[in-house]
């Protein structure tokens, strides 16, 4: 083992380079102790200053509306009415009926909580009669005994107001309210020329803690009115004489105290104390937990850098004790354990070598992994796909889908095992085939029922020739259903996979009904599938009244006229979509009829197993007859009442419904007609009429290119948000959502 230089071992350089950065730490720290201690007081003042500005906003805002109800009041039409009879009729001719509902006007402001106000008190000035939001009496009365105060025995003064009105605040008293002593604030209107004065009393403690809190712990509040007299005062400290304050500056200190203070529009001003003595002891307690920290930091710095570096030397000296018995090396370095452990870099070189040989091995699957990300756009940045963006290539996509003959009478909708070795035997034979004609290709598995070629640096015409050999080759025919090829047009980079992608899966659904391989090499134009309004409307009728030959005969010419028009596969499945959406909508009456759902749930996956015209010619005429023969069934039992709410449902779902209107209808309450709705269909009317709606919405979002918004209008929603709301809780997605999912599930059917 070779001894080392004390000074220049690897222990030695951390241990002093973590004590260096430890010491540089602590004085740091120190110059920041005291700049921030005095940033600190600033604060702690700024802060106080800050809350007794909210505070006073707050208190502000609370005497404003009580302003404003005062005044409201004092203009209230039945007060001034009734001021005017006790002016100038005798007692007994006076309307106090008016007094009634003035009290009752006050009572409905009284209790809101905000108020925090005990009453209002309205007295008279040529009468000894007075009222408040509890009821009348006379003026020695209400404020002997009702509302009693030694401060204010005589009432609040019988001054004539020097302006047009006049809204005072006087000082805080103690009120007998209902046997409890409280603190009150009173607060008088008055207009110049009227017979009595309004007096509202608040409750300033039950103000003062909801909306001013806790800001005078452990300083105090003073409320001072415009003239500078005290209204109130509130806090911890002995009553202090208040010295000038200067509203320019943030605060004034005087003979130990911060005073903070704020005025407001009115002339109401709001004097805060601070004592001294917490500021600094909030100052003390913060510089005095600092040094403890800096002391604990700057201890369990030396500490850890020690044992740190120690535990760091420990596995690098075994490390050296392993590579010198191996392979022993002379140090040249300053730092002799680096430049051992560099002497056996070569030695991980050899093994990355191993690594690499391995990955090389397993390229293929990286790559059809990689290309799977790119067509799907799932962004993966693996070195494959850097060094295939790197590549300036053309590109072609070739998807193949098939169409399975699955037995959907046993209900599952997996491949059997069977079907599985033949899919993986069929992609092998596709890697083989293309591989065989274009190397610079990469044939792989996309989804279930769907593989995918990506073939580099190829025209079309060989490709499209290929495929065309494949098509007539039976030996290459999938034996449990129908291969359809989509050939995409050429791209001149990688970046463009997932745009080449979606387009093949267009293609895919425009292949025309067959029962043999397809070949699809161009993508059109097509718009959605729909039927026009003469058809939507005999289709619903024929269905909702339950007849058969009828909608048979509906969907029969619809299928012919589709064939002559050489319609594509993704068309024939809009159309299905379109039948399934209509046969939902008329059986949803008969949701009570438990055989209903279990007799029509096979018929979405035969409709998708359907290859050609007679296929679907049968499948419609089995549905049409399970669904016919269902309402008339149901026909023969339904409740009439019953039967003509769904009816107007189904039929006027887009107009403002509701159950108030079929209730003054079929002359019935609006209650007993929900319930004997439930109890008739086994849902209420909100749940027949948003089903109706949103399956209604499912058939225009597949089948028609407008908007989600116009949609929701049509369908008989005038808000947008509680559209989308029941639309998601009945179907689990957004409309959006459902449009795109529907429109892929049609081109993979395709």
């Amino acid at each position: 083992m070779i001894r080392l230089g004390i000074r220049n071992t690897f222990f030695i350089k951390v241990f002093m380079c973590f004590l260096a950065l430890t010491v540089l730490f602590s004085l740091f720290y120190s110059v920041a102790l005291s700049f921030f201690k005095q940033r600190i007081k600033n604060e702690i003042l700024h802060t106080n200053r800050t809350v007794l500005r909210n505070a006073s906003e707050r208190f502000n805002s609370q005497l404003n509306r009580i302003k404003t109800l005062l005044i409201e009041t004092n203009d209230n039409a039945d007060l001034i009415g009734f001021n005017q009879q006790l002016l100038s009729k005798p007692e007994a001719d006076v309307d106090y009926l008016r007094a009634k509902r003035v009290i009752r006007s006050l009572q409905s402001e009284i209790y809101k909580p905000q108020t925090y106000l005990e009453t209002i008190i309205v007295q008279f000035k040529s009468v000894s009669f007075s009222f408040s939001h509890k009821g009348s009496s006379s003026a020695d009365l209400m404020f002997g005994q009702l509302y009693a105060s030694e401060a204010y025995s005589h009432g609040f003064g019988n001054d004539e107001p020097s302006g047009l009105t006049s809204f005072k605040l006087l000082p805080v008293g103690r009120f007998f309210i209902n046997g409890v002593s409280k603190p009150i604030l009173p607060i008088t209107f008055e207009q110049r020329g009227r017979n009595y004065r309004l007096t509202a009393l608040l409750d300033i403690e039950e103000a003062y803690d909801a909306l001013v809190g806790s800001l005078t712990s452990p300083g105090e509040l003073v409320i001072l009115d415009k003239d500078g007299n005290e209204l109130y005062r509130r806090g911890e400290l002995p009553s202090v004489s208040l010295p000038a304050l200067d509203t320019d500056r943030e605060y004034l200190y005087r003979a130990g105290n911060y005073y903070f203070y704020e005025r407001d529009a009115a002339g109401t001003s709001y004097v805060y104390v601070l004592p001294y003595k917490k500021v600094i002891a909030e100052m003390r307690g913060l510089t005095d937990r600092w040094l403890l920290i800096w002391a604990a930091v700057l201890t369990t710095g030396v500490v850890a850098a020690y044992f740190f570096s120690r535990r760091i030397q420990i596995p690098v000296k075994n490390l050296l004790s392993a590579v010198l018995n191996r392979k022993p090396a002379t140090a040249s370095s300053s730092i002799q354990e680096f430049d051992l452990i560099r002497s056996k870099i070569n030695d991980l070189l050899d093994e990355r070598e191993k690594i690499a040989d391995t990955v090389e091995k397993q390229s293929t699957a990286l790559t059809s992994y990689s290309y799977i990300n790119r067509l799907k756009d799932i962004n993966a940045e693996s070195s494959e796909w850097q060094s295939l963006l790197s590549a300036e290539k053309s590109y072609v996509v070739v998807l193949y889908s098939f169409r399975s003959r699955r037995s959907h009478r046993s209900g599952s909708s997996s491949l059997d095992h069977g079907q599985e070795e033949g899919r993986r035997a069929m992609l092998e034979r596709m890697d083989r085939v293309v591989t065989e004609r274009f190397p610079d290709s990469s044939t792989f598995q996309i989804e279930r029922d769907q593989f995918v070629s990506v073939i580099a640096e190829a025209e079309r015409e060989p490709i499209i020739a290929l495929m065309s050999e494949w098509k007539n080759d039976p030996d290459l025919e999938p034996p449990d259903g129908v291969l359809t090829i989509a050939i995409g047009t050429p791209f001149g980079h990688p970046s463009k996979f997932s745009g080449a992608y979606k387009q093949v899966q267009k293609m895919v659904g425009q292949a025309p009904l067959s029962e043999k391989t397809e070949i699809v090499t161009n993508l059109a134009g097509v718009s959605p599938f729909t039927l026009n309004p003469k058809q939507d409307h005999s289709l619903n009728a024929f269905l909702q009244s339950g007849n058969e030959d009828g909608a048979y005969r509906q969907l029969e010419q619809l299928l012919e006229q589709m064939s002559r028009d050489k319609a594509s596969c993704s068309h024939f499945a809009e159309l299905s979509d379109i039948v399934l959406s209509k046969v939902s909508v008329a059986v949803e009456p008969l949701q009570r009829n438990s055989g209903a759902s279990e007799k029509l749930q096979a018929f979405p996956a035969l409709l998708k197993e359907c290859f050609t015209q007679a296929e679907y010619k049968q499948t419609f005429r089995e549905l049409v007859s399970v669904v016919c023969e269902l309402i008339r069934e149901d026909k023969e039992e339904q409740d009439p009442v019953a039967a003509l709410v769904m009816d107007i449902l189904n039929k006027r779902f887009a107009q403002d419904l509701s159950l108030s209107y079929l209730a003054d209808l079929l002359n019935m309450s609006s209650a007993y007609l929900s319930v004997y709705i439930k109890e008739k269909t086994g849902s209420n009317f909100s749940e027949h009429l948003n089903g109706i709606r949103v399956r209604k919405a499912q058939e225009l979002l597949v089948t028609t290119e407008m908007n989600i918004n116009d949609i929701s209008l049509q369908v008989g929603y005038t808000n947008f948000t509680s559209f989308n709301r029941m639309f998601k809780k009945q179907t689990g997605m957004t409309p959006g959502e459902f449009r795109r999912r529907q429109i892929m599930q049609i081109h993979k059917s395709g």
